[in-house]
């Protein structure tokens, strides 16, 4: 049989005084602690409360317009699927006085060379409008020197996009689209 409570001289929560009370085991520290340590406990519990339900997420832009479902995939000149490609969904004429001009969204391709876009990297989707779509191909490239402080060999990792120009510059990309106010799929197709 379990331990569900002790008997013996413990303080009262309503008047103070020591009697002998049968006290659950969970409640014996609250009981045996001062006014002033319960409300830095309660304050304490509170503020963890708030933090995991979510308080302290980020609210969603107010001028943000209504989203749209969005996937686009990207294949290769052969027709398949290239996965993590980082595409980027840009306005086609960012100054105008179009209100839904000022959102940017992108994603990374799966491994079916299918991406979700995300406006503003978080939420799914875009508003209505024209768009241009640049694309990045990362690879890493691992060297090794030396460090300066230390001198012991070291690793160095960069990143070069092996996209080709045509397709990470907004000035030169061939790839547009109009979203329209419903969930719209796109597939692009490189040429080279």
């Amino acid at each position: 049989m379990e331990n569900l409570g002790v008997l013996g001289e413990i303080p009262c929560a309503p008047c103070g005084k020591i009697k002998g009370h049968f006290v659950p085991v969970h409640t014996i520290s609250l009981f045996c602690i001062k006014m002033k340590q319960r409300i830095q406990i309660l304050s304490l519990l509170l503020v963890c409360l708030f933090m995991g339900s979510g308080c302290s997420r980020q609210l969603r832009p107010a001028d943000m317009p209504k989203l749209y479902p969005c996937k686009i995939t990207i294949l290769d000149k052969d027709g398949n699927p290239l996965p993590n490609v980082l595409v980027a969904v840009s306005p086609e004429n960012p100054c105008t006085e179009d209100p839904n001009s000022k959102w940017r969204a992108s994603s990374s391709t799966d491994a079916s060379g299918v991406a979700d876009i995300k406006t503003i990297g978080k939420y799914r989707g875009l508003p209505t409008g024209q768009f241009r779509v640049t694309l990045g191909l990362f690879e890493e490239i691992k060297s090794k020197t030396l460090d300066a402080d230390t001198g012991k060999e070291m690793e160095v990792v960069q990143s070069n996009n092996v996209m080709p120009m045509e397709y990470w510059l907004i000035s030169k990309t061939p790839f547009r689209l109009e979203m329209e106010p419903k969930a719209m799929n796109f597939t692009f197709q490189l040429e080279k």
